[in-house]
């Protein structure tokens, strides 16, 4: 007589297998793309500086892009991955290979650091970020790499005010 596996086990099993895929890619993807292809679609891979992380947000333009400039009040796109200051742990991922996170600027919807770190990016641009604690959601310091995949710019009236 056999003895059923059970459900929860069996779920286990099925969320391990699938892991690889909901992190980005499976080894197979990284074998069968060049280095350059493989961190297009999922994003580069970030080293925290060493040392205490900085008081004030810092931010490195890593390619300019080109078109609107990113304002509050504007919808954005965006591609991003970000790790922990101090561990390096990654803490999200949303690369090429996943449509953009779309949001209103300056609202904070994203943290008010990560936010600010878009503000004047243009469509196509890259900016590396290093997000002081005070300026996060959570008690940590924190790095991303963002793309700006869009913007559409808000009524000229709500710039204004």
């Amino acid at each position: 007589m056999r003895r059923a596996v059970p459900l929860l086990a069996f779920v286990a099993i099925a969320l391990l297998a699938l892991a690889p895929l909901a992190c980005g890619g499976s080894d197979d993807t990284r074998e069968q793309l060049s280095a350059e292809e493989y961190e297009e679609l999922v994003g580069p891979e970030i080293v925290p500086p060493q040392g205490p992380p900085p008081k004030r947000l810092v931010i490195k333009d890593l390619e300019l892009g080109s078109g609107p400039v990113a304002r509050r009040g504007d919808q954005v796109g965006v591609n991003y991955v970000g790790v922990f200051y101090k561990t390096g742990e990654k803490l999200g991922r949303r690369w090429l290979s996943h449509p953009p996170v779309v949001f209103p600027l300056g609202f904070a919807s994203y943290g008010k650091g990560f936010e600010k770190g878009v503000e004047g990016m243009r469509p196509g641009g890259q900016r590396e970020l290093i997000i002081p604690s005070h300026l996060t959601s959570g008690p940590e310091a924190l790095v991303y790499v963002i793309a700006l995949v869009s913007v559409e710019p808000a009524a000229q009236s709500s710039r204004s005010s």
